[in-house]
């Protein structure tokens, strides 16, 4: 990560705890744009945990959708928030918003064994 990533991370780790769901989502989708920062990831992966339930369907997309693009998959816990979240949203979710889902769940969760 170049001066600027480590900058923003380090800037995005202070207002963590105070973010919005939908600007939380906004800073998971754009992870891979940050750099791999552990540190930055646990920070929101700390705030999702306390804004999961005002989370739209789309806030949760771009959230696994950030987690996706770059390889990386959610802890346990945020990912099992993430999951139940997008069911509670299932029937209103856009069309895109479903399909980006059904994309990073495909991903992030193990394929069960044959």
């Amino acid at each position: 990560p170049n001066g600027l990533d480590n900058e923003l991370s380090a800037r995005i780790k202070q207002v963590a705890p105070n973010m919005s769901a939908p600007d939380l989502a906004t800073i998971f989708n754009a992870i891979p744009n940050l750099g791999q920062d552990p540190e930055l990831t646990r920070a929101l992966e700390r705030r999702a945990r306390n804004v999961i339930e005002q989370m739209s369907g789309q806030d949760v997309a771009h959230s696994l959708n950030g987690y996706t693009r770059q390889g990386l998959r959610p802890s346990d816990p945020v990912l099992s928030l993430f999951g139940q979240r997008a069911l509670h949203m299932s029937e209103s979710l856009a069309a895109m918003d479903a399909a980006t889902i059904l994309d990073a769940c495909a991903t992030v969760w193990p394929v069960p064994y044959e």
